[in-house]
Order: structure tokens, then sequence, then C-alpha cells
């Protein structure tokens, strides 16, 4: 991903294409850096079973000079992985969380 300096926004959404739909836009760096730094510790491993869980949240990650970047959150520690700028073999699949991850980051946003 990305260094936190060269992201120009990102957009947090939840629960998309649902009636209680929610989008947040964050333009601060400071809270970018936040929330990336967050991201940074995170250890995944391939799986092919996701657990949904009640909301499902999107992050994504517009760079200043380069293409958007997003995590899909299908539950607390299931994720899908999309780059915008490459079919790499290991984007658009599905990942555990395998590690501590504070997910309240994301959830708290919505508060």
């Amino acid at each position: 991903m990305n260094e936190p300096g060269t992201i120009s926004h990102m957009s947090v959404g939840k629960n998309r294409f649902r009636p209680n739909e929610q989008v947040i836009e964050i333009t601060d760096p400071a809270e970018i850096e936040r929330i990336m730094n967050t991201f940074s510790e995170v250890k995944l491993r391939k799986t092919s079973r996701v657990d949904h869980g009640d909301n499902e949240y999107e992050v994504w990650f517009q760079g200043r000079n380069g293409p958007t970047f997003a995590v899909y959150f299908f539950s607390s520690d299931h994720v899908r992985i999309y780059n915008g700028s490459s079919n790499h073999k290991r984007y658009n699949r599905e990942y555990k969380i395998v590690n501590d991850f504070d997910f309240g980051v994301i959830e708290n946003l919505f508060k």
C-alpha cells in the first residue's frame, strides 16, 4: 500500500447498497495516517471461506499520483483486497486477518 503522505483522500463506506448505507470522506492527513498505521501490521492468510458480519465496510484509498486501493471488510477479520492498478494474483482474493487488528478504528468512524 502507498505511504500515508501519498494518499489524497479516503472513502469509508458502511453497508454499501443497503438501505442503511453510510459513506464518510476523509481528507485530513493525520487521520489518513492514523488509519493506515492501523493496517500496517495486519497479517493475512488466504481463505476460501468468508464469514459475513452484520455490517460490511469498504475502505478506499485514493493516491495523489496513482490508482485506488481498497479493502472490503466482510466482517472484522475477513477481507478482500482490490488494487485498481493491477490484476496480480494476490488481489481480488479473500483473506482472514490472523493477528490482532483494531477493527474499532473503522467502526468508530460511524459513531
